[in-house]
């Protein structure tokens, strides 16, 4: 580094969800660390060359450690600080791997009677009204993360005031937003590809629907209803969680962003990366769930179709049941086909598109991939290949229409 850094400072922030287990600083602190302030929630101990302070931020409990040493910077001085920190974490029995971890943030900090533009070859700084920032390069462990922060050592009183708050309580509540955002995209990044094959496997039973609606077999659509739906109710209530956590992954990237305007940063090189992983992550979650709610729409169509069938076959004794079938199956395949067009090229270009255009296309397609599908199974190749050429025509039609081709 250019300029000569003194007092270099480590602050850490480990962050817990709120719970039970963690109403209360445990009594190992209380029993190792002497106890200086006790508020309800704000507790600080001193240790042996440490600061430890337990605090609460909504739904969050946090650890904050702060070691500070006179002299100047060394990066094995801020490597020899956080080797202690992870002894300290050891010594206090304080466990990282339990269930309601959402992760640590440690910020190296030192003043400087001048800030750098450049540091050791790398990115330029976030510069921030309290001093540079960078991302620390070297890898972290798994849910950590660290800042190197460097802050002039002639900050006006005000400035500095405002400093003293955003270290004390902006950062936490920065980190706090952060972490919990973070811990969102690990979780649906874990049920992601379940609940895709979820949707995948719920669209192949729009199969088994097209086939009991064509099957006179009473039991047996009454069995498949019962199969389907339990199947149907079971994937919307995955499909439910996932938009919760989407909701709350939203929150929390809104008020990361808010939380950093206490910065005040320019030439942000290290916030807006988090920022944008982070909406990039938010919409893969709207982009699946709109492929799922895609999916539920389209089955439980079918089975108020199903339902319907049943109801027909009670109620009108003296109607041809094949007219019935005929005329359930195509309304089907109508909004199956609308639904997947939809979900395709989206709403906004759907509803671009004349009504009449909408009908033509629906219908040619509501009425030929039924009939062609019987062509095909009753080898009666001549209408076959007539519906197959009506179709590519609809499907090309679509298109055109969709793009404006024409």
């Amino acid at each position: 580094m250019k300029e000569i850094i003194t007092n270099p400072s480590l602050i850490a922030l480990y962050f817990f969800k709120h719970d039970n287990t963690n109403k209360a600083p445990p009594d190992r602190l209380k029993s190792k660390l002497a106890l200086i302030e006790d508020t309800a929630d704000h507790k600080v101990f001193n240790g042996n060359g440490y600061q430890l302070e337990w605090l609460t931020y909504y739904d969050t409990i946090v650890l904050r450690f702060y070691i500070r040493e006179d002299g100047e910077f060394s990066s094995q001085r801020w490597l020899d600080q956080q080797k202690s920190l992870y002894q300290i974490i050891q010594d206090l029995e304080i466990s990282v791997d339990v269930y309601n971890f959402l992760g640590s943030s440690i910020v190296h900090w030192g003043l400087v009677d001048g800030l750098e533009v450049e540091k050791d070859g790398t990115v330029p700084p976030t510069i921030t009204k309290f001093g540079n920032l960078w991302q620390a390069a070297r890898p972290m462990k798994e849910r950590e993360i660290a800042y190197i922060l460097q802050t002039p050592r002639n900050l006006e009183d005000i400035t500095r005031k405002n400093f003293l708050f955003a270290m004390n309580y902006g950062l936490v509540k920065i980190e706090s937003h952060f972490h919990k955002a973070s811990t969102e995209i690990r979780e649906y990044e874990k049920v992601q590809e379940e609940l895709l094959g979820g949707a995948k496997k719920l669209d192949e039973e729009l199969v088994t629907l097209l086939d009991t609606l064509r099957n006179k077999d009473a039991r047996k659509q009454k069995e498949t209803l019962s199969e389907v739906t339990q199947k149907y109710i079971s994937f919307v209530e995955k499909v439910s969680l996932v938009n919760k956590l989407q909701n709350t992954l939203q929150i929390n990237i809104d008020n990361y962003k808010d939380r950093l305007e206490i910065l005040r940063r320019e030439n942000d090189q290290v916030y807006n990366f988090q920022i944008k992983r982070f909406e990039r992550s938010l919409n893969q979650i709207k982009y699946d769930l709109n492929y799922c709610q895609s999916t539920i729409s389209s089955v439980h169509t079918g089975l108020d179709l199903l339902r319907g069938m049943s109801s027909i076959a009670i109620q009108s004794r003296g109607v041809s049941m094949q007219a019935a079938l005929g005329v359930v199956e195509i309304i089907f395949v109508f909004y199956y086909s609308m639904g997947a067009w939809h979900f395709i090229i989206g709403e906004e270009k759907l509803a671009a598109i004349p009504s009449i255009y909408k009908i033509m296309i629906g219908s040619s397609l509501a009425v030929f991939v039924p009939w062609g599908a019987h062509a095909y199974m009753n080898r009666e190749w001549k209408l076959f290949a007539t519906s197959l050429v009506i179709i590519l025509i609809a499907v090309i039609f679509a298109v055109m229409v969709t793009y404006n081709i024409y």
